[in-house]
């Protein structure tokens, strides 16, 4: 056997024979055990080494290109989750209107003036609103002789991120149903309120400051599900406020409860004939819509949003 050469015979796993000093040697790795020698072998083994090396790392780039994707995957998932929770409240699933997630973003309070043509577009998210509005408006009017003129849709970024938040919270403590806003008016015959409100929402604080009504239900901010009970505070104003309101575990008040603070391990009043919701914390409260209606039947309207 030549020095160098493997012998796959000699011994129990062969070897190689040193060209130095003739030394059978069995690993082919190291060099020689007598002399120190050069294994022949090794330039071929540190090459495979090498092969093996780059196959690992391939096989990693591979791993984090997949973990990667996955991420971003991840993240387009949390960012629909986002968008649809933001629909929830801002429109409950209604596409966006021209420029409003560009306001929301940058946390710019917005109004849209909406007006119903005669002609039904379904893919136009400006009747979509009108149209939620209105049915909310007649549907609950009970015979009232009104009909919707105009609807205002109210776009304002910090407030509905405090009512977002309101929102899983009370998801969290009491269940998904809890989780759910009504849709419920507010009558006021103050116009600089109105626009307050709209801009800031309503606040506790200054509650019976015009009026010196302390709440017969409870000091709180009145809501009704029923438009001509509203229609009864707004006295001839032309316009109710329609929110979006969470009225979480509700207090079921057995009477009069003149200026009552909020009861013990309760969201909200509700009262005796179910007509008047009682809030007493704002964040509860998202204004969405100003409902301008008059008296008598809706005329023909070939006019429709610009």
């Amino acid at each position: 056997m030549a020095g160098g050469d493997w012998d796959g015979g000699g011994g129990a796993g062969g070897g190689w024979l040193c060209a130095r000093c003739g030394l059978l040697n069995t690993d082919a790795a190291r060099p020689c055990a007598a002399c120190e020698g050069p294994s022949p072998f090794a330039g071929q083994l540190r090459a495979l080494e090498k092969q093996l090396t780059e196959l690992k790392l391939e096989a990693l780039r591979a791993q984090d290109e997949s973990g990667a994707a996955q991420a971003a995957r991840d993240a387009v998932e949390r960012q629909l989750q986002r968008e649809g929770e933001a629909a929830a409240g801002r429109g409950g699933g209604i596409a966006p209107l021209e420029g409003e997630l560009a306001r929301i973003e940058a946390g710019e309070v917005h109004t849209y003036q909406l007006q119903c043509g005669r002609r039904h577009d379904a893919a136009d998210p400006c009747e979509l609103h009108f149209r939620v509005a209105e049915s909310q408006f007649i549907r609950l009017a009970a015979g009232s002789n009104m009909h919707v003129t105009r609807v205002d849709y109210v776009v304002n970024p910090p407030l509905l991120a405090a009512f977002d938040a309101k929102r899983q919270e009370f998801t969290r403590l009491h269940g998904e149903a809890a989780g759910k806003p009504i849709l419920a008016f507010h009558g006021t015959n103050d116009e600089a309120a109105l626009q307050s409100i709209l801009r800031h929402n309503f606040d506790i604080a200054r509650l019976a400051a015009g009026s010196g009504d302390n709440g017969y239900y409870g000091a709180g901010i009145y809501f009704s599900e029923y438009t001509n009970t509203a229609l009864g505070y707004a006295g001839g104003g032309g316009a109710l406020l329609l929110c979006k309101v969470l009225p979480g575990r509700q207090f079921n008040c057995p009477g009069g409860m003149l200026g009552a603070p909020l009861q013990d391990g309760f969201d909200s009043h509700l009262s005796p004939d179910g007509t008047e919701n009682v809030i007493f914390d704002n964040t509860q409260i998202l204004p969405c819509y100003c409902v301008h209606y008059a008296a008598g039947a809706a005329p023909v309207n070939n006019a429709g949003n610009a």
